[in-house]
């Protein structure tokens, strides 16, 4: 059976919520096992505990995804979708990381 991932960085949830509308059209498809997860966050943990909403925000989608543990697992996946928000034009750093990788 085909696995599929959905690999995302999600500052607020925006780009969660999209990814797992990808999913459940992913899911849709016969004999696909799907599975999303997210990439952690790259900065320090002192700088995401300072401000609310993002240490609200990346609790909240911890709590929900399982974060990629290293870029060997990418391996496993016959697709792989990415999603992220973007920075100034280009994607987030986050996910830049694992395809440098």
């Amino acid at each position: 059976m085909p696995k599929t991932l959905i690999l995302f960085y999600s500052r607020t949830g925006n780009t969660a919520a999209l990814a797992d509308a990808i999913a459940d059209g992913a899911r849709s498809v016969r004999f696909n096992e799907v599975e999303v997860r997210r990439i952690d966050d790259l900065a320090a943990a002192a700088t995401i505990e300072g401000d609310v909403e993002w240490k609200s925000s990346r609790d909240r989608l911890a709590a929900r995804y399982t974060t990629l543990g290293n870029v060997e697992e990418l391996a496993a996946y016959d697709a792989i979708i990415l999603g992220s928000p973007t920075r100034y034009g280009a994607m987030a750093a986050e996910l830049k990381n694992v395809i440098d990788q």
